[in-house]
C-alpha cells in the first residue's frame, strides 16, 4: 500500500507539473519535433550516413574522433597526432563523452537536439527577468523553437548549441544575483561563463563587461567590502575555471592563452575581406593568395600563431581605412539582419539556381541596379522568395529591437537585467566585426533571445494603438 500511494503521489506530481507548465512543455515538444524532422531531412540527403550527416567544417568531429580513438586532443589523421589548440576543448570532450555513453553518433546528436530544444525555455526564463508580459514570453519561446539557424545548428556538430546552453546558464545565474544579491549566484555565473569560454573563446572578455556592470550597479557603495569581494570572487572563479586549459597551452606550446582565433580571424578573414573590397576582387581569391603564401587558416593554426598574426594583420588593415570601414559597416549591418535561410536550405540541398555573388550590403552599394534586376528575375523562385522574406523579417526585427530598447528605457528605465542583456548583444555584435565576409547568422544565435525579446516588447506596445486606428478607419 505504501508503494502504491507513493507511485500515485509521484504520478499526480508529474501530471500536476505538466499541467502547470503545459505551455513550456508544448514549446519544448514543438522545438524537439521540428529539429528531429529537419535532422531526418538532413539524414535523407546524406543517404542515411550518420557520419556525413553530423560532421561539420569546424573540425569538432575530427578532433573528437581522435579522442574516441585514443589519439588525444589532436586533429591529425595520422601519427604523430600533433596537439590541437585552435579551439578550446569542452565541446570536443562533450562529443567524445556522449559517444562513450551512447556508443555511437546517433546518441550524441540526439542529446544535442534535446539540449537545443531546451534553449527556448531557458530563453523565456532569461527574458522574464526584465519583461513580465506572459504573451511576449510565449511568443519569444515559439520564435526560438522555430528559428531556422537554431534548428540548423542543432543537427550537426558545431559548438553553437552547447556554447549557448552554458552562456544562458551563466546569464541566468548573474540575473539571479542581481535580483537576490547572493554571492553564490555570482560565483556560479563566473564558473558557467568559464565553461562557455572553454567551449568558444568569444566570451573570454565578457567578465570585464560584467565586472563593470557590477561596479556600476553598486556605484553608491563601490568601495564596500562586499562589492569588492564579490567582484574579486567573480574574477577568481572565472580564471580558475579556464586555468587548466591555459596552463596546458603554456606547457605544450609556451603560450598562456585560450585560442589564437582573434589573430587568425584578423589575418585570414578580415584582411582578405578588406583587400577584396578595395581591389574589386573576391574574398576567395584574396584568401587563397594568403594560404599560398604559407599563412595558416582556421583549423590549421595553433595557439603560437595568434599574436604573430595580430601583429602582422593590424598594420595592414590600418593601411586600408576605406576597405576596413566598409567591412565593419557590412558586418555591423549583417550581424543583425542575416537570416540564415540560405544555409538552412543548402544543408538539405535546396539551393537557388542563381546567386547574387556578393554580400548583400556590398552588392547593394556597388551595383544597386544589378541587385534590383536579380530580385525581379527571381521573385517567382520559392527559394529566393523565402530568403528575401526571411531577410525582410530580420530587418524588421532589428528596427523593432532598436525601438523596443528605446521605449523600454524611456518608459521604465533600463533595469540592471535589461542593461546586461543589451550589453551582451553589443558585445557579440562587436566581436562579429572581425569576421569580414565570413560572417553568418550563427554569430548572432546566442543573443537572438534578447534581440527578439526587445522587438516583441515593441510589437506589444504598438499593437493596441494600431488596432484602434484600424477600428476607427472601419468605423468611418
Amino acid at each position: 500500500m505504501k508503494f502504491g500511494a507513493s507511485d500515485a503521489r509521484g504520478t499526480m506530481g508529474v501530471m500536476g507539473f505538466l499541467r502547470a507548465h503545459k505551455v513550456e512543455v508544448g514549446i519544448f515538444v514543438l522545438a524537439l519535433l521540428v529539429r528531429l524532422f529537419y535532422f531526418g531531412l538532413s539524414l535523407e540527403v546524406n543517404n542515411g550516413n550518420i557520419t556525413n550527416t553530423v560532421a561539420a567544417a569546424d573540425g569538432y568531429f575530427t578532433v573528437s574522433q581522435n579522442l574516441i580513438d585514443g589519439h588525444g586532443l589532436s586533429s591529425d589523421a595520422t601519427p604523430p597526432y600533433t596537439p590541437y589548440s585552435f579551439r578550446p576543448p569542452l565541446f570536443h570532450f562533450f562529443i567524445a563523452g556522449a559517444y562513450a555513453l551512447f556508443g555511437s553518433y546517433w546518441g550524441v546528436i540526439f542529446l544535442q537536439i534535446v539540449l537545443a530544444s531546451l534553449l527556448p525555455l531557458l530563453g523565456m526564463r532569461l527574458a522574464g527577468y526584465f519583461i513580465e508580459n506572459r504573451r511576449i514570453l510565449i511568443a519569444l519561446g515559439i520564435f526560438l523553437a522555430l528559428e531556422p539557424s537554431s534548428i540548423l545548428y542543432s543537427v550537426f556538430l558545431y559548438s553553437e548549441i552547447f556554447f549557448t546552453l552554458w552562456l544562458y546558464a551563466a546569464i541566468w545565474a548573474l540575473f539571479a544575483y542581481l535580483k537576490k544579491d547572493q554571492s553564490r549566484y555570482l560565483a556560479l555565473s563566473a564558473f558557467l561563463l568559464g565553461l562557455a569560454t572553454l567551449t568558444r573563446p568569444t566570451t573570454e572578455y565578457v567578465p570585464v563587461v560584467m565586472g563593470a556592470v557590477l561596479l556600476w550597479n553598486h556605484r553608491g557603495s563601490i568601495f564596500s567590502r562586499k562589492i569588492l569581494v564579490d567582484v574579486g570572487v567573480y574574477a577568481a572563479v572565472f580564471l580558475l575555471t579556464i586555468a587548466p586549459w591555459v596552463y596546458r597551452n603554456y606547457v605544450v606550446f609556451g603560450v598562456a592563452g585560450i585560442s589564437p582565433q582573434t589573430g587568425v580571424n584578423l589575418y585570414t578573414q578580415l584582411l582578405p575581406t578588406v583587400y577584396s573590397i578595395e581591389r574589386g576582387t573576391t574574398f576567395q581569391k584574396e584568401y587563397e593568395a594568403l594560404m599560398a603564401a604559407g599563412v595558416h587558416g582556421p583549423n590549421e593554426a595553433d595557439i603560437t600563431e595568434g599574436r604573430k598574426d595580430t601583429a602582422i594583420a593590424v598594420p595592414l588593415l590600418l593601411d586600408h581605412p576605406k576597405g576596413l570601414t566598409l567591412s565593419m559597416l557590412n558586418s555591423g549591418w549583417n550581424f543583425f539582419v542575416l537570416d540564415g535561410t540560405f544555409n538552412f536550405l543548402r544543408h538539405i540541398q535546396i539551393r537557388p539556381e542563381e546567386m547574387i555573388g556578393k554580400p548583400s550590403l556590398v552588392a547593394l552599394f556597388s551595383d544597386p541596379a544589378a541587385v534590383s534586376a536579380y530580385i525581379l528575375r527571381n521573385l517567382n523562385s520559392p527559394v529566393i522568395f523565402s530568403i528575401l522574406l526571411a531577410r525582410a523579417m530580420w530587418v524588421s526585427i532589428t528596427i523593432l529591437f532598436l525601438l523596443g530598447v528605446w521605449r523600454y528605457g524611456k518608459s521604465r528605465g533600463m533595469s540592471s537585467h535589461a542593461t546586461v542583456a543589451l550589453l551582451i548583444v553589443l558585445y557579440f555584435a562587436a566581436t562579429s566585426l572581425l569576421s569580414g565576409f565570413g560572417l553568418t547568422a550563427r554569430y548572432r544565435l546566442p543573443v537572438n533571445v534578447f534581440i527578439v525579446a526587445f522587438a516583441f516588447y515593441e510589437i506589444a506596445a504598438i499593437t493596441p494603438r494600431l488596432l484602434q486606428k484600424v477600428k476607427r478607419l472601419h468605423a468611418s
